[in-house]
């Protein structure tokens, strides 16, 4: 225990001297994962996971929170947008370990868009003890939004999930991350508790009424000795994140957020969600 939290010091040192970024101290486990689609093979978009990866993440953290190394996994799986592969894959792989995820999805997306969600299938959700949370109205990044818009994104989000499903909406996953104080402020007036952000750096905090949480995006690349170093907090696992976090942050500053966008989907390989294929054919390749 005593060399993991020298190795812990020396990785918040190192990214303090060359960034001017701390690791915030939060307890190892507290990183929460955010994950998009989920798909039965490999597929050519970055944040798209394989079922069978999804299977060996989920089994790492019921075994690192059995050895006591994490607390319960509640509430720390999360995925984004509402697509369809959530409840055909994400969902069945969740409950064999045991794990209830959160849910955040596109409003105007239920129901209407091809590989994403029904209201019944959220329910469905719902029903098994999962979360459903809003990720706006339409996706557009919120600190870009006109007064009319950012209502729209956050207010009739809410307002449709809790009249839909029942339940009530108080967390918010800011759609690309983009957040800025008056977004903030905007989520307090419209009744949100907490939102969540893509820099797992940042230090948890409440700041204008609204609990702000950053979470760790998974990419296909994260196989599980990858993540495990990372709940783990590797000190070399830790620097090589803070320094892409860096770099990102640099590459956003210097080209804008619409060029930046614009930039991200070339490299992701992002065209559209992948399409689901139809019930016969869609057990998940996740291993015995």
């Amino acid at each position: 225990m005593s060399s993991t939290r020298s190795s812990y010091r020396l990785a918040s040192a190192v990214m303090t001297s060359t960034f001017g970024k701390q690791i915030d101290g939060r307890s190892r486990s507290q990183m929460i994962l955010a994950y998009h689609e989920i798909v039965p093979g490999v597929e050519s978009y970055r944040y798209a996971v394989a079922c069978s990866v999804l299977n060996e993440h989920l089994a790492l953290i019921t075994k690192l929170a059995t050895e006591n190394r994490t607390p319960a996994p509640a509430s720390r799986v999360t995925f984004d947008d509402g697509h369809l592969s959530n409840y055909r894959f994400a969902a069945p792989l969740l409950e064999k370990h045991g794990i209830r995820g959160t849910f955040f999805v596109i409003g105007s997306n239920i129901s209407n868009k091809p590989n994403y969600m029904t209201w019944e299938e959220l329910r469905q959700l719902v029903f098994r003890g999962h979360e459903v949370q809003s990720h706006g109205w339409s996706h557009v990044p919120l600190n870009q939004c006109s007064e009319n818009q950012l209502k729209e994104e956050l207010v009739r989000s809410k307002k449709t999930l809790e009249d839909k499903l029942g339940i009530s909406v108080e967390s918010l996953s800011a759609a690309h991350g983009r957040w800025n104080d008056h977004v903030l402020e905007a989520c307090a007036k419209a009744g949100y508790k907490q939102v969540f952000h893509s820099d797992p750096w940042a230090k948890p905090c409440e700041r204008a009424g609204i609990r702000l949480a950053g979470r760790l995006i998974v990419d296909r690349k994260m196989d599980a000795n990858k993540l495990r170093r990372l709940l783990e907090q590797e000190w070399s696992a830790m620097f090589l994140l803070g320094l892409r976090r860096h770099l990102k942050d640099g590459l956003k500053n210097t080209l804008g957020d619409p060029l930046y966008h614009k930039l991200w989907c070339q490299m992701s390989g992002w065209t559209g969600p992948v399409e689901v294929p139809g019930d016969e054919d869609t057990s998940p390749q996740q291993g015995s």
